[in-house]
């Protein structure tokens, strides 16, 4: 799938800017942690019914109330984290719109309010290198930067502010396989991270993606196997991806 020119700019900027020093002016009569830069007033996207339980979660989890120091150039602030300076939030007019650090570099989509994973709409990271991007519902990893290797569909939890709570900043979406593209492959999505694609002898054998490593075949799994190979398999598919709901 294309992206839109607006957004090509986007990955592109993400993928060459450098964790910088940027000359900007320290307030440096105090530091602050990510509460201090929170809209918790303004969580409806978040479930309106889940404020208390927000907050709770907010003010003892170590991540937001870690100390940050404060640059100001009077349109960006950059929170720089004050036991490792190269972890930083960049807001705009109160929204978080990117986090860097030595591992990856995240932009988030429009008027993120708390800088939860399931408000990062791009990805990078420099050192495999890799990248992935949202687009409506799917996921779409690049591994290498060779082209799109796997789209994922996002299984939400049927209670909304549930997928917030337990994502927080650092966590993972719940995502499953939707298309896998291996060259020379004629592969079917499973579930999770799993593909069963066509071998050269009409069996179909199953290939797992990795983040880190791309796709690798799966050996010696007869479980695996017998459900790529199955009659059934549309159906043995919809009752793993029902538990994949269901554990969300």
């Amino acid at each position: 799938m294309l992206l839109k020119s607006a957004n090509i700019a986007i990955l592109t900027s993400v993928i060459f800017l450098p964790c910088c020093t940027y000359d900007y002016k320290k307030n440096t009569s105090e530091n602050k942690s990510l509460i201090d830069y929170l809209d918790i007033e303004n969580i409806d996207k978040y479930d309106v019914k889940t404020q208390e339980k927000m907050n709770a979660i907010i003010k003892k989890d170590k991540i937001f109330s870690e100390e940050y120091n404060i640059y100001n150039n009077g349109y960006y602030i950059i929170l720089s984290k004050k036991e490792d300076p190269s972890q930083i939030f960049i807001l705009n007019n109160k929204k978080f719109i990117a986090f860097f650090d030595k591992n990856s570099r995240v932009l988030y989509s429009d008027d993120t309010i708390i800088p939860t994973e399931l408000d990062a709409f791009v990805k990078y990271f420099p050192n495999i290198p890799s990248i992935s991007y949202e687009s409506k519902k799917f996921n779409y990893y690049d591994f290498k930067l060779d082209g799109v290797d796997i789209i994922s569909e996002e299984m939400p939890n049927s209670d909304i502010s549930l997928d917030y709570l337990h994502s927080e900043i650092l966590g993972t979406k719940n995502l499953s396989i939707y298309k896998a593209v291996i060259p020379n492959k004629e592969c079917k999505a499973l579930a999770g991270n799993i593909a069963c694609c066509l071998s050269s002898n009409s069996k179909y054998d199953a290939y797992s993606f990795s983040y880190k490593s791309g796709w690798n075949i799966i050996k010696e799994n007869e479980k695996i196997e017998k459900i790529c190979n199955s009659k059934n398999f549309e159906n043995e598919r919809k009752k793993l991806k029902d538990i994949l709901k269901i554990q969300s």
